[in-house]
């Protein structure tokens, strides 16, 4: 009988792990610290077919505290992005994107000039 019981229970918990949600946290890659000009800002896109919670949070360039951020509800199939951060008077380092699958994504955009560089987070 404890054996049956055990088994049952095994088959319960392998059937709902996948409905557990695990927020996954992304971080880009941090700006040089020699970047003093132009602007930055974090992007995150949502490639799945449902809506999802996503939080960014911008770090600065020492990587100490939070520059900005925002947290918002992201539609399927949809890109948000921050607030422009002036580099010349904001250092900005890096960005986190807590995200609720794989199927979001999370970018520093960099922009000084006529071309834009982007920094994907894992």
């Amino acid at each position: 009988m404890k054996l049956l019981t055990t088994a049952v229970l095994i088959a319960v918990f392998a059937l709902a792990g996948p409905l557990v949600a695990h927020a996954l946290v992304l971080n880009t890659a941090p700006l040089s610290p020699d970047v003093n000009t132009g602007t930055a800002r974090c992007v995150v896109s949502n490639t799945s077919t449902k809506e999802g919670a996503v939080t960014v949070e911008i770090f600065s360039d020492t990587g100490a505290g939070i520059v900005g951020g925002f947290s918002a509800t992201l539609a399927a199939n949809a890109t948000t992005e921050s607030a422009t951060v002036a580099l010349s008077t904001d250092p900005m380092g890096y960005c986190r994107c807590t995200v609720p699958n794989k199927k979001f994504l999370c970018s520093l955009v960099w922009f000084d000039g006529t071309t834009p560089m982007v920094i994907h987070g894992q």
